[in-house]
């Protein structure tokens, strides 16, 4: 599971909303890079779905957390740690 929370980091903060930079000023950056985020969750997690809103709610507001952090801090290892912690404690 950690490789798989490396590479949505990866893929949906570090590459996405690099290139998402580059063309869309940071709110709608942190906007776009936080409904990949929670879109992902919600399709391939059920527990993540619209069926379930607290759930739901509280993957968006993580996405919105660690898209606005990338943002400001311009690096993954704090995010990294962040969703791995968040992972652990509520899922593992």
């Amino acid at each position: 599971m950690t490789v798989s929370v490396f590479w949505q980091d990866y893929l949906t903060f570090g590459l996405l909303q690099r290139y998402l930079a580059e063309r869309l000023p940071s709110w709608a950056v942190i906007a776009a890079s936080a409904g990949m985020f929670w879109s992902g969750h919600a399709l391939l997690l059920e527990h993540f779905s619209p069926a379930h809103p607290v759930a739901s709610l509280a993957i968006l507001a993580l996405g919105v957390v660690l898209a606005a952090l990338r943002v400001r801090l311009r690096t993954l290892h704090v995010l990294l740690a962040l969703h791995l912690s968040f992972y652990f404690v509520f899922v593992g």
